[in-house]
């Protein structure tokens, strides 16, 4: 199913294993609570950064899950009409453990 928001480039990179394994460690932050704070980040030119040279949109969230806060990056690859994800990093205590 996430494979279905990501990057065709991004998933010729991911094996599936590397992705189960990926989903069930964020399965340790819980359920999202609510979403307190999004902020754009910045746009990026694609040019340089993807294959397909399209623009990048990254933004920052501050995030509760049941396990705590979770800081969250993520990085949208701009296709015009829609977005893939291209990029996402989850900071939480909840992961260190």
């Amino acid at each position: 199913m996430v494979r279905n928001y990501m990057a065709p480039e991004v998933i010729d990179r991911v094996s599936d294993v590397d992705l189960k394994n990926l989903m069930q460690s964020l399965s340790h932050m819980g359920d999202l609570q609510s979403i307190d704070k999004i902020a754009f980040r910045n746009k990026t030119s694609g040019e340089h950064t993807t294959q397909a040279s399209l623009p990048l949109v990254t933004y920052e969230l501050t995030t509760h899950y049941s396990s705590g806060e979770v800081s969250v990056t993520i990085s949208l690859l701009d296709k015009g009409e829609s977005f893939d994800v291209y990029h996402f990093n989850f900071q939480s205590e909840a992961l260190a453990k």
